[in-house]
């Protein structure tokens, strides 16, 4: 049996960090907003300030009596603004005391918008943006057709998953990637050397690398800060991804329901799916898409209800797919009515 949590007052947990935590406020006071592994921060003071106590007590970052930190890396007014375009990513500090006392809004211009609440280690990833770790930018001696050439051989056909990344794909790599709003110095991968040569080289060669990849990932959680941190030189060249249709921002404010249909329905995923839908669409050169689902859903959803769930209907406007696959363990895609109708629906819009 799992160990309850003590009960504490609000003014107990209070006392104990040394502080209150902090208001937060955005654009829309109807934001919500979700801390950097995407799940949701909690609506009510109560939980807010329970669950930093707790992550307090998880990190051992409680230094003294009044929970401050000793590294001191910003002003007390911090605030700062990253461009690009028309994507814009503004930072605040909330705060001088607390754990998640910084605050990131991310607002895309193709309408996608996400509130983060960060730690100042977190918080810092913006600010100490991807550094260029490629070598001085030279005018290329070989004409464009043998590096073409070149490029054809050093970039073969593979498949990305998250531990390809310079030390592994993270929160670290999605904040750092943030602050790199253009994607150019994303860490693809450490086996292609080709990409650190020089600016000239990573600018021709790096489109080519993102499209002659399959791009593996776990969920919608783990696309949306993948598809965050590329950027838009990543998101205009990927061609082939593969992640599951789930997110663990909904598993951890699901609870049961009475009926079974109900049941399967409402494990589909909610909270991020109109943002999933809206990122996709800017993987402008997606061509093949692979997406998997709980097998549960295939099996024993009504097709009548599944076409019914709102992140389905979005999906199902994505265009330009010339091949999909619909996948679920130890399922049959040609056999399962959901499979085939979904596969039928995104290759022939």
């Amino acid at each position: 049996m799992a160990k309850q949590r003590e009960a504490l007052s609000l003014g107990t947990m209070e006392r104990m960090l040394g502080y209150k935590v902090a208001v937060l406020d955005g654009p829309d006071e109807r934001q919500q907003w979700f801390y950097s592994d995407l799940t949701p921060v909690p609506e009510t003071v109560y939980e807010r300030t329970r669950k930093e106590l707790d992550d307090y007590q998880k990190r051992n970052e409680i230094l003294d009596h009044k929970g401050l930190s000793r590294k001191n890396n910003f002003p007390p007014s911090f605030t700062k603004a990253i461009e690009h375009g028309q994507d814009v990513i503004h930072i605040e500090r909330k705060g001088i005391l607390g754990l998640y006392s910084f605050t990131a809004y991310i607002q895309y211009g193709f309408g996608f918008d996400l509130a983060l609440v960060l730690t100042e280690s977190e918080a810092l990833k913006f600010r100490n943006t991807a550094s260029n770790n490629a070598g001085k930018s030279l005018t290329p001696i070989l004409p464009q057709e043998l590096r073409d050439i070149i490029y054809d051989f050093s970039l073969p056909y593979g498949k990305w998953q998250k531990h390809d990344a310079d030390n592994e794909f993270d929160t670290s790599t999605f904040l750092t990637g943030l602050g790199d709003p253009s994607g150019f110095y994303f860490p693809l991968s450490n086996s292609l050397a080709i990409l650190a040569v020089n600016k000239q080289i990573r600018t021709e060669a790096l489109p080519l690398a993102y499209q002659n990849t399959l791009f593996h990932l776990d969920d919608i959680d783990d696309f949306l800060r993948f598809g965050m941190a590329i950027g838009s030189i990543g998101r205009e060249n990927v061609r082939s991804l593969e992640f599951a249709w789930e997110s663990r921002a909904d598993f951890s404010t699901q609870s049961p329901s009475d009926s079974g249909e109900e049941e399967l329905l409402g494990r589909l995923p909610l909270i991020h799916a109109s943002r999933c839908v809206k990122l996709l669409k800017e993987f402008t050169k997606l061509r093949i898409l692979r997406l998997w689902f709980d097998s549960d859903i295939l099996n024993y959803l009504p097709l009548k209800n599944f076409k019914t769930d709102l992140g389905i209907c979005g999906l199902c406007s994505l265009r330009g797919m010339e091949r999909v696959d619909i996948l679920g363990l130890d399922i049959d895609p040609t056999a399962c009515p959901i499979a085939k109708w979904l596969k039928d629906t995104l290759e022939s819009s």
